[in-house]
């Protein structure tokens, strides 16, 4: 009786390790803030030698929090490096000035739009052909005032609303043809447009060439890299 007890007590001992081996190998240890976390919370990168994945020593929270650090505490070194890029390797920085472009509009995008990425007018989702428009009007001397007597770049009215610097409420995401039909009404009024909005006009020619460019684009970017 005794050594079917033992028996028993020491097979529950060995499925308690295989759970608790089970619960932390699809987990790791933050080196940063000295948490467990799950592996997806770790950022990855393939090695080609070995074909393996290897995850960071710190989580991507973590990460987030060092690397802005870095940017506010590095601004002039970071602006040194990209001259120095742009001037050596000028298609390396338009293709990372491309990159971090799309990257920053589709946040604010999102952020504008409540997550869905189209016109507030007529439903077109083509990425290209969408524009900040300001609700009320007032955008160019907005953007005067806060740079001065030159107009401010697109880039840095983008990171104002990152930075939440700016009220979105007064903003909308809208299409080249509805935006230039706002700015049309905000300067000669409603009396000399008869508009109508149907639901993403294909039939428009500016769709198709929008279409036929992304199409070669894609077809361009699987062929080249």
């Amino acid at each position: 009786m005794s050594g079917h007890t033992k028996e028993k007590i020491h097979f529950g001992q060995r499925a308690q390790g295989v759970l608790e081996k089970s619960k932390f190998q699809n987990s790791k240890l933050c080196r940063t803030c000295n948490k467990i976390k799950k592996i997806n919370d770790f950022y990855s990168s393939f090695h080609k030698d070995n074909k393996q994945n290897y995850f960071s020593k710190d989580c991507k929270s973590c990460e987030k929090i060092f690397h802005k650090q870095y940017r506010e505490q590095n601004k002039h070194i970071i602006s040194l490096k990209l001259k120095h890029l742009r001037k050596k390797e000028p298609e390396r920085y338009h293709k990372y000035s491309r990159k971090y472009r799309k990257k920053l509009k589709t946040t604010i995008y999102k952020m504008i739009s409540n997550n869905k990425i189209e016109c507030v007018n007529c439903g077109c989702n083509i990425f290209e052909a969408l524009e900040i428009n300001h609700k009320f009007g007032g955008g160019t001397k907005e953007n005067k005032k806060r740079m001065g007597k030159r107009s401010g770049s697109a880039l840095q009215f983008y990171k104002s609303i990152r930075d939440k610097k700016y009220d979105i409420t007064k903003l909308e995401l809208v299409c080249i043809p509805c935006n230039a039909i706002h700015r049309a009404i905000m300067k000669l009024g409603k009396n000399h447009w008869n508009i109508t909005f149907t639901k993403f006009p294909k039939t428009i020619e500016i769709w198709k060439f929008l279409e036929e460019r992304h199409a070669l684009e894609k077809e361009l970017k699987e062929k080249y890299g």
